[in-house]
């Protein structure tokens, strides 16, 4: 039945075949069997289907590696593995295998190189016994099975694996042992994410000092404060990954001193509150996913952020309840190409102008004014925090009654310090490229742009600073740039091209260079050099090209005029001497 349903057409039942003697049965039986094996075989070839047998019960005592990877094996692992202590690798990764892994598999303390057994469905709790294999260098991986109860703590003695420690993707629950802040000699691919791991992560996970990337812990119930000790790992350059935990507290300051790190710092879909640390501006080289969005961080965007300018993409922190303005620093994110999300805060005051451009470089993921009040006055959405100085009304006209005209309500005092400008009932600090002197009411509405050939790289300045010689200030007067080549700069105000006959191989102050008698620029303007004439020809100065020598005349190189050939010698066009006829 079997083959007919996979396209064979099915035998007769009685074929007339006669009962072969007693005698003869067996090898009939070998027979039989092969030719089944056979059919079976033509059947899976047919169907496309692989055999699914169950892993060998009988190999030889001196097996050294068992490897049977993505080969559809089913059944469990036989206890019998246990007897072959000669094993140092076992790869049985991406089978149908089931059941629990056997405690015999602790006897093979031998294993000196890869231990796999992931993506099967391997179930219950994992053998103690696994923490004698203290050779064991990398690759433990049991990764996408069904695992649960808690984690052995013996896994902690297997202090020689250096990556690979992989147990994601199961169904482990209880807490992590500490023991395995024992594996000291980890530096990458610690993987825990997607189990059940509950209660506070130990603080012994800072002792893994060596971890140089892939800490994976999301998507667990971990709770209670990210340990301060994790900022001892200060070698990660990539992905710790906290995400979806249900941590609480305060974000760690110790977090700032990651400073290698350059993707994926990922803390997000929790419960942290407080603050943001500005200590977190120390992480200058990270370039993409700064991921603190879905918990209840409050307060202001520290303006350290800003120093975090190499970010490309996923600026997130959406899904908080941040409060003020925008910090004008975060502007310095010119590399933004996507995601940069601050929506649902509690943001407000107007976009900064050095933000607001960002939007015309980020391609998709633009997100900051829905579930904000940016545009609205803070002291108008956050009334217990900042405070809108009310409007004087001025004194009525005296009537005429006696009685004495009542003095209208001064508002409370305001001092704006310098660098600083007075709107909607508050003093801001006045953003880079901008400055504000003003020692006495009527505070400024607004702060100057720095003059033309000045800048300012500081918020809340009171001054700007020259640029130097040769250079000239940016339009938004954060930095000074060079003129081009071929160019001066005019009075620190702009930059201006060469005229006819004049260069300059780097921008040049206030003038550029003159070209020579017996040299050419090439160029009618914006020149940048000046070139010799060739032999047979001559230039005056300032010219842009050089003028050929007549017949009857001659010239050196870089001549600035031709000379006429002597009696008895007479010579062509552009000639560099004369010939005696």
């Amino acid at each position: 039945r079997g083959l007919c349903r996979a396209g064979f057409p099915q035998l007769p039942l009685r074929m007339g075949l006669v009962a072969p003697p007693r005698e003869t049965a067996r090898p009939l039986t070998r027979t039989m069997r092969a030719v089944r094996t056979a059919v079976a075989v033509l059947a899976a070839a047919h169907t496309g289907a692989v055999l699914a047998d169950p892993l060998p019960t009988s190999l030889p005592t001196d097996t050294t590696r068992l490897a049977y990877y993505n080969k559809a094996y089913t059944g469990t692992i036989p206890t019998e593995f246990g007897e072959l202590t000669a094993i140092t690798s076992i790869a049985l990764g991406l089978n149908s295998l089931t059941g629990t892994v056997p405690t015999e598999m602790g006897r093979l303390t031998g294993m000196n190189e890869m231990f796999k057994i992931f993506s099967n469905s391997f179930s219950g709790a994992l053998p103690t016994q696994l923490g004698a294999m203290t050779e064991l260098p990398a690759y433990l991986q049991l990764y996408s099975n069904t695992f649960s109860s808690a984690i052995p703590s013996e896994l902690g003695q297997l202090t020689a694996m250096t990556q690979q420690f992989h147990l994601r993707s199961n169904r482990f629950s209880s807490a992590t042992p500490t023991e395995l802040g024992q594996l000291t000699a980890m530096t990458s691919y610690f993987m825990f994410e997607s189990n059940r791991l509950s209660n506070t992560l130990p603080t012994e996970i800072g002792s893994l000092t060596a971890m140089a990337d892939r800490v994976y812990l999301a998507f667990n119930k971990l709770s209670n404060a990210i340990p301060t000790q994790l900022g001892y790992l200060d070698q990660m350059s990539s992905q710790l990954i906290l995400n979806a935990n249900s941590f609480s507290y305060a974000i760690p300051t110790q977090l700032g001193t990651l400073d290698q790190m350059t993707t994926q710092f990922n803390l997000h879909s929790n419960k942290l509150s407080a603050p943001i640390p500005t200590e977190l501006g120390e992480l200058e080289n990270l370039g993409d996913s700064f991921n603190l969005y879905d918990n209840k961080l409050s307060s202001t965007i520290p303006t350290e952020l800003g120093q975090l300018d190499v970010m490309s993409s996923a600026f997130s922190i959406h899904l908080n309840s941040l409060t003020a303005a925008l910090p004008t620093q975060l502007g310095s994110f010119k590399m933004m190409a996507e995601t940069f999300e601050l929506y649902s805060n509690q943001l407000c005051a107007d976009i900064p102008t050095e933000v607001a451009v960002l939007a015309k470089n980020v391609t998709s993921g633009w997100s900051i004014e829905t579930g904000n009040a940016l545009g609205t006055p803070c002291c108008e959405t956050l009334p217990s925090v900042y405070t809108c100085v009310p409007t004087v009304m001025p004194s009525p006209q005296p009537t005429v009654t006696s009685l004495p005209t009542p003095l209208p309500t001064p508002g409370p005092t305001v001092f704006c310090a310098l660098g600083e400008y007075f709107v909607n009932g508050s003093c801001m600090s006045c953003a880079m490229g901008k400055y504000s002197y003003v020692t006495a009411p009527p505070w400024p509405t607004s702060c100057t742009l720095c003059e033309l050939g000045k800048y300012s790289t500081v918020v809340k300045a009171s001054a700007c600073s020259d640029c130097a010689s040769g250079k000239i200030s940016s339009e938004a007067r954060t930095s000074c740039t060079d003129c081009s080549a071929g160019t001066f700069v005019l009075n620190k105000t702009s930059c201006v091209d060469c005229p006819s006959g004049y260069y300059a191989p780097t921008a040049q102050v206030d003038k550029c260079y003159e070209c020579s008698a017996g040299d050419h620029t090439k160029l009618l303007s914006k020149a940048t050099g000046c070139y010799g004439c060739n032999s047979g020809t001559h230039s005056e100065a300032l010219s842009v090209n050089c003028s050929e020598c007549g017949a009857g005349r001659f010239s050196t190189s870089r001549s600035d005029t031709c000379t006429n050939c002597s009696s008895g010698s007479i010579s062509t066009a552009r000639s560099a001497s004369c010939t005696k006829w």
